[in-house]
């Protein structure tokens, strides 16, 4: 990352049923901006795992960003004016993203993203080796700046799947919803949903 004009970055990668992994942070704002995105469900970051393509916007205060605003709004409240976004790729297969940001706007040039592009190609192969060798071990260290596997996340989706008779991807997205109105992570309203603190079948019969 010293060789880049950036502040910040991050790697994340997919597991067993497409659950992702933030395997390294370089500090705090670089794990809240992957966090937002993920929380969210929007952000360069997908845009990069749909399109298979690097994203970069110089300046989340503008146009550039008009097609995730929840996210441009939270990036910019945490301080971040700028990121790139790179899918991690093993062959035509996106395993993953790395995320970079900036604390001020402006382009971040044509060799820049060349030597970020090319740092991604050479980080790919041992991403998805280490993320092979978390599933086996099926352990991971918590951290600020390297959330550990969401599998709270995954069990709390088929809780509420149980709880609302749904499909997952709508029970995702009831859970995406209640973090953001109420304020808080996804993870953290999964846990309440795992340790059966909230449900979301309830919350429904309140609000009918």
């Amino acid at each position: 990352m010293n060789t880049l004009p950036v502040d910040g970055a991050s790697i994340s990668v997919f597991g067993i049923g497409w659950q992702q992994t933030t395997i390294a942070a370089s500090d705090r704002v670089a794990a809240a901006l992957e966090e937002l995105q993920f929380d969210l469900g929007e952000g360069p970051h997908w845009q990069a795992i749909q399109t298979g393509r690097s994203v970069s916007v110089t300046d989340l205060d503008s146009a550039q960003s008009d097609a995730w605003p929840m996210f441009a709004s939270a990036a910019l409240g945490i301080g971040v004016h700028a990121v790139i976004a790179l899918p991690l790729k093993l062959g035509a297969t996106t395993i993953g993203v790395v995320d970079l940001n900036r604390r001020l706007a402006g382009p971040f040039g044509s060799e820049a993203l060349e030597t970020a592009e090319t740092l991604t190609r050479r980080t790919a192969l041992a991403s998805a080796r280490f993320a092979a060798e978390t599933a086996r071990e099926d352990v991971v260290e918590e951290s600020d700046t390297a959330p550990a596997l969401r599998r709270e996340v995954h069990q709390a989706i088929g809780m509420i799947v149980v709880q609302l008779n749904t499909t997952a991807t709508e029970a995702f997205a009831r859970l995406r919803a209640h973090a953001f109105a109420s304020g808080r992570t996804v993870q953290a309203v999964a846990l309440d949903v795992v340790n059966r603190q909230l449900d979301f079948a309830a919350l429904q019969d309140d609000a009918t």
